[in-house]
């Protein structure tokens, strides 16, 4: 509540309140340069380190805000996920796709080498792209990088 978002003496993002059930998505929506993206990284902890966040940020009964970044990145891809606007800035370019869905589950869900990738190919299954664990990200389009 009250998040704003500061560079030096400037607000770029002033006094924005959220409130969200269990388990409901949340869309930010609005024009280019709004700060959408500034209260994402917030969320996420991965604000560029020139600029400033004050408020509160309350997810499951702890301050985003005021929680180290290792206690905010155990939390990343269980209670918080971005999909950003830019699919492509999301995966590394010099990786193919499979890998890199299986760190996810290898850094974030604690699993091992092989349960990792059976998981990955999974989830690249389940979204229709079964064939893309191979692929590096600039052969597949923005919609299916988004996926």
């Amino acid at each position: 509540s009250e998040l704003s978002i500061h560079s030096g003496a400037t607000a770029i993002v002033r006094n924005i309140s959220l409130s969200l059930r269990p388990g409901q998505p949340l869309t930010l929506l609005g024009e280019s340069g709004s700060g959408k993206s500034l209260v994402a990284q917030t969320v996420m902890g991965t604000l560029p380190p020139d600029l400033v966040a004050a408020g509160t940020i309350r997810l499951d009964d702890a301050d985003l805000i005021a929680s180290s970044p290792e206690e905010r990145r155990k939390r990343w891809g269980r209670a918080i996920s971005l999909l950003p606007q830019e699919p492509w800035l999301a995966l590394d370019p010099t990786m193919r796709v499979g890998p890199q869905v299986a760190e996810v589950h290898r850094f974030v869900g604690g699993q091992a080498a092989a349960r990792s990738n059976a998981l990955a190919r999974a989830n690249l299954d389940d979204v229709g792209l079964d064939h893309a664990g191979a692929l590096y990200p600039f052969q597949m389009s923005g919609a299916m990088c988004q996926r």
